[in-house]
């Protein structure tokens, strides 16, 4: 009765609404909103998350330009005003989702993760899990030490000495990243019967200590000859050791 007695008065407003509108001159189909100054919304079916699609692409145009920046001329030279210049944007747009020079130096060394940890898994996926994946992660690293990315984090690392906020971000955003990698890495070994967790842990520090520092070196005191002689001796030690905790090596016949 209730329900059927509001659908009647709504009804009959409707009615009372359609003949007085009838009766008032047409208004022009100008798109400016209703009587009442709202604006039109939009059209059902309309585009949406364009906003959100620019504002991605303006965030990773100024990431990418932040490491070409910090790889071609160092941290110093990494300022807000360059980076936007580089990536084409204005200083405003960059500082609207970078508010100061430290969230954008943050924001490059997660982004240089995560691009590490995507390349690594493509690199990885194509092995099986066990010995040869877990011997495969130096190669991976080493690899990636080529790229701009790595040194681009190696100098933002390095600013962090004299950055105290930008050495806070960096002892808890990024270095709780680093710790999570690792941990794959720790399984990882555990997959190829390395079962001393301190041990897989040991390498993986040793490992990353020794690329870096060679990605350094190379750049203007050692030449690439010596530096592949170094790696190759780095492949070494880490072969031996993973056939002495996993008791993967070829026992000769007898």
């Amino acid at each position: 009765m209730h329900a059927g007695g509001l659908v009647q008065v709504k009804s009959g407003n409707q009615r009372k609404s359609s003949t007085a509108e009838s009766q008032k001159p047409a208004k022009k189909a100008s798109g400016t909103g209703d009587k009442k100054g709202n604006k039109d919304k939009p059209k059902a079916g309309a585009p949406r998350g364009s906003h959100q699609v620019r504002r991605a692409a303006t965030r990773t145009r100024v990431l990418e330009a932040g490491i070409a920046i910090l790889h071609e001329e160092g941290h110093h030279a990494a300022t807000t005003t360059q980076v936007a210049k580089r990536a084409g944007v204005s200083r405003g747009a960059l500082l609207h989702q970078f508010p100061t020079h430290c969230e954008m130096m943050l924001a490059i060394a997660e982004y240089v993760i995560y691009k590490n940890q995507e390349r690594t898994a493509r690199m990885l996926a194509k092995l099986e899990p066990g010995v040869e994946q877990f011997k495969a992660l130096t190669d991976a690293l080493w690899e990636k030490s080529k790229q701009p990315d790595t040194l681009a984090l190696i100098e933002i690392h390095m600013a962090s000495r004299s950055d105290p906020d930008l050495a806070r971000g960096m002892g808890w955003r990024i270095k709780t990243l680093l710790d999570a990698e690792r941990e794959k890495v720790v399984h990882m070994g555990m997959q190829a019967g390395i079962e001393k967790r301190d041990a897989i842990t040991a390498l993986s520090t040793l490992t990353i200590a020794s690329i870096w520092g060679l990605s350094i070196l190379r750049l203007d005191l050692w030449g690439d000859r010596d530096v592949a002689e170094a790696y190759e001796l780095l492949k070494s030690n880490r072969d031996n050791f993973v056939d002495e905790h996993s008791g993967s090596c070829t026992k000769p016949n007898d």
